[in-house]
């Protein structure tokens, strides 16, 4: 099976480079001629835009949805993979996804009933097989191992069932089954090195010009129904106040991650909208606990004691937002509001002492990886505050990809990230402090905390919700004191688009899903 991850790696890498290199249509000139809908209203067929671009702040990584961590990474997962279970953002409830229905045997048995007529981009059909290839192949990479590893056994009694035996009792194994990471591919096309028809989603990967645009054509034979849409653009354009004059201008039907204070100039435009929902994510800074200084937990109180969050959501969020200091964002389950005696808050005499007490009373320097100009302003500030206590911060700016790979090997002091929770399920915030989950798994501050480590493992088995609330209520307390993060606050978000988007509806994460959306045209 390693020699098959790595030739997976090999194979999209050679793809990238083949689409990157054909002399497509642009994004524009596919979007001159509408696309024919299948409805009709009177004698007229329904026409729709046939291409829709959207301008995104940060470029993909990759599109293998079994080891992507990156929000733009999963932004283009969705477009192309399907999971068994399908989870509504809005109202938290589970529906049948490439699995029709499912249903615990009992504690530790899960039988799923899988949809016939599924269509890989091959096509060949979706069966037993695939289902079982995909979960092994997760449980072998980090990024995914933790979401499946309790499955111990998978029965396949024929091509449209499949059993789950589990190790123990899992609370979230179904909201773990409805997350892109644990989408399905074709085992024949991995075995083939056939990459591009992988995925049975509504849209296929054609054209990725690196640093500029990822294009994904429609799949027609789609088992939801061929998508209105003829083609989705991912156009990269780095800065927030670019994007917005992209979409005035007409350049761009969608503007992703509008910042607050660009609000008012889409509102006041009669041709453009904003999509807007409090967000469950939450801005922070980790800190490389595995070497000095801050693998001296006193340093960590100190940064966290300099850093004035009231201030960072008034300079950067403009007052959009909210203070937050826990690795669980506001309206996830078992998010707390009852850490004060544990925090090290805002206090500057205090982080000098703490320093002090460190070895470091006159202070030091370090460098932290930002990328968009957000998390630029937002450093921008936290270095002025650091002055305060005598740290010098310097400030780094990266692409995408070089950013996470940076943190994904070690090599950086500090970097700024969205903890992200597209699920909502809290221990999939959780999961970024868990010891074993080092690198691109998610814990890339190498923090290693044996209480926590065994809350968060048992925390999955526990059926008693009340006692999985005080897991999690302990596992906050012990961040917000031991502050492998620098927790800082969450942001309303807000999308912009054309006036006559449909099909869109804005989630309270950046992890969007655009499968759906559509302009009509008449």
């Amino acid at each position: 099976m390693v020699k098959k991850i790595i030739s997976f790696a090999l194979v999209m890498a050679m793809m990238l480079s083949l689409v990157a290199c054909t002399g497509g249509k642009t994004a524009k000139e596919q979007a001159e001629t509408p696309s024919q809908g299948s409805s009709t209203e009177g004698t007229a067929e329904k026409q729709y835009k046939k291409n829709i671009v959207i301008g995104v702040d940060t470029e993909a990584v990759s599109l293998d949805t079994h080891s992507d961590a990156d929000t733009a990474s999963l932004i283009a997962d969705n477009l192309c993979y399907d999971t068994l279970i399908f989870r509504d953002m809005e109202t938290g409830e589970y529906s049948g996804g490439l699995a029709e229905s499912w249903e615990f045997l009992d504690d530790v048995t899960l039988k799923l009933n899988l949809r016939k007529g599924v269509i890989f981009g091959d096509g060949n059909e979706m069966t037993s097989d695939d289902i079982e290839f995909s979960i092994r192949r997760q449980q072998e990479l980090l990024r995914s191992a933790d979401e499946v590893s309790g499955i111990k056994e998978i029965e396949k009694p024929d091509a449209y069932t499949v059993i789950f035996h589990l190790e123990a009792p899992d609370v979230v194994l179904i909201n773990s089954l409805s997350r892109d990471v644990c989408s399905i591919q074709s085992k024949h096309c991995m075995d083939t090195g056939t990459w591009q028809h992988i995925s049975t989603g509504p849209f296929a990967m054609t054209s990725w010009s690196s640093g500029d645009e990822v294009v994904f054509t429609r799949r027609p034979e789609y088992w939801q129904g061929c998508p209105k849409t003829e083609s989705i653009t991912l156009r990269y354009i780095p800065e927030a106040s670019s994007r917005i004059i992209a979409l005035e201008n007409g350049e761009i039907d969608i503007c992703q991650k509008v910042a607050a204070n660009d609000v008012s100039k889409i509102t006041d435009h009669k041709e453009l909208k904003v999509y807007e929902a409090p967000s469950a994510g939450v801005e922070y800074v980790v800190l490389n606990c595995a070497r000095a200084p801050f693998n001296d937990v006193k340093v960590r109180q100190a940064i966290s004691c300099a850093t004035n969050r009231e201030a960072l959501v008034q300079g950067v969020l403009k007052g959009e937002g909210v203070v937050c200091n826990t690795m669980i964002g506001p309206g996830v389950t078992y998010h707390s509001d009852n850490l004060e005696a544990y925090q090290y808050n805002y206090d500057v005499e205090k982080a000098k002492a703490l320093l002090a007490e460190a070895g470091y009373a006159n202070g030091f320097k370090f460098t932290m990886l930002v990328k968009g100009s957000q998390q630029k302003l937002t450093a921008e500030i936290l270095q002025d505050q650091y002055k305060e206590i005598g740290v010098e911060l310097d400030i780094q700016f990266a692409e995408n990809t070089a950013f996470f790979d940076a943190l994904n090997r070690g090599d950086f002091d500090a970097g700024m990230i969205t903890l992200s929770n597209s699920s909502m399920e809290p221990a999939n915030q959780c999961d970024k402090l868990y010891g074993p989950n080092v690198g691109s798994a998610g814990n890339r501050g190498r923090w290693q905390n044996d209480e926590y480590d065994k809350l968060y493992v048992d925390s999955s088995s526990e059926t008693d919700f009340a006692k999985r609330g005080e897991m999690f209520e302990r596992m906050q307390q012990i961040v917000v004191t031991e502050n492998p993060f620098i927790l800082m606050m969450c942001a309303n978000l807000y999308t912009g688009s054309v006036a006559e988007l449909e099909g869109f509806s804005q989630p309270p994460t950046n992890t969007i899903k655009y499968r759906t959306i559509y302009i009509p045209l008449n």
